[in-house]
């Protein structure tokens, strides 16, 4: 994975995949010199310094400075994929330092944590930035509940029983709008989460599962349905090889409401999923 700057008629920020022996390249955006424009003026633009990294689902994330004129005035970036589209945030603009380096890394929820220089030239600061993760602290002893809302609106509800956890535990939610590798006949139904568990400490518990189960409920909206209808949604996760429904209970799904609510004893990458329907045309000759 790479993630790199081309000088055209103006700057721009590519990425580039090694897919089955062969390279696979996109154009991220165009580079921007100032936080109101997405296009470089006609003067000379500085080429951006860019660090990625790749989360657990193979989702590229990409740093990156702007600046103009080989100065210090720029800002940081910030730019993921999203399935279908980049999307770009503008992450610092007022300590981008184009002249320093930028190091990213990405935690097991999927959520960026950024290093770079910021402030003016003769005095930058080593800076940090995030960000907020949607989380509960679970007590052993107490039942506990998080309710996450979705960048469509969407609500999940996640419901914690006391006794579930043997220690101090946080879960971590993370939104997650597309889905990859889908078995046949099925397609993404547009609501994806995933769950990881770290302890009090924010030690990282991968695989982890409950000692009573969970239940979540996941909310969709009738443009999740796609070609499919309610009748044809169902739950499965990732199990790192393939989508499994192994150890998933649907309890109920409301059609009136779009809410499914399952249950389960582990955490994972989970995805409402609806299946394709086939229509058969008739083939006219003549």
């Amino acid at each position: 994975y790479v993630a790199y700057s081309t000088a055209e008629d103006y700057f721009r920020l590519r990425y580039a995949a090694l897919v089955d022996g062969s390279w696979s390249v996109q154009e991220v955006t165009e580079l921007v010199t100032d936080t109101t424009g997405m296009r470089a003026p006609a003067g000379f633009v500085w080429p951006t310094i860019t660090s990625i990294a790749v989360d657990s689902l193979g989702v590229p994330h990409i740093a990156f400075f702007n600046t103009t004129d080989g100065s210090t005035n720029g800002f940081l970036g910030y730019a993921t994929y999203n399935g279908s589209e980049w999307v770009v945030d503008v992450v610092d603009s007022e300590n981008g330092s184009g002249w320093g380096r930028v190091s990213i890394a990405v935690d097991p929820s999927g959520y960026p944590r950024i290093a770079y220089p910021g402030g003016e030239w003769s005095s930058d600061k080593l800076r940090y930035a995030t960000v907020e993760r949607p989380s509960v602290t679970v007590d052993p002893s107490a039942a506990s509940s998080l309710t996450p809302t979705g960048a469509d609106g969407l609500v999940t509800v996640i419901d914690i029983p006391a006794g579930a956890v043997a220690d101090t535990t946080e879960l971590v939610f993370t939104e997650r709008d597309f889905a990859t590798s889908l078995p046949g006949g099925l397609v993404f139904a547009g609501q994806g989460i995933q769950l990881e568990a770290y302890t009090a400490a924010g030690t990282h518990l991968p695989d982890y599962a409950f000692a009573t189960p969970i239940t979540i409920t996941v909310e969709y909206s009738e443009g999740d349905l796609g070609l499919g209808g309610d009748d044809d949604l169902v739950i499965r996760y990732w199990n790192g090889a393939t989508w499994s429904d192994e150890g998933l209970v649907v309890i109920d799904h409301d059609a009136e409401a779009n809410r499914v609510t399952f249950s389960t004893a582990h955490l994972s990458y989970f995805a409402l999923l609806g299946q394709v329907e086939t229509v058969f045309i008739p083939v006219v000759l003549r």
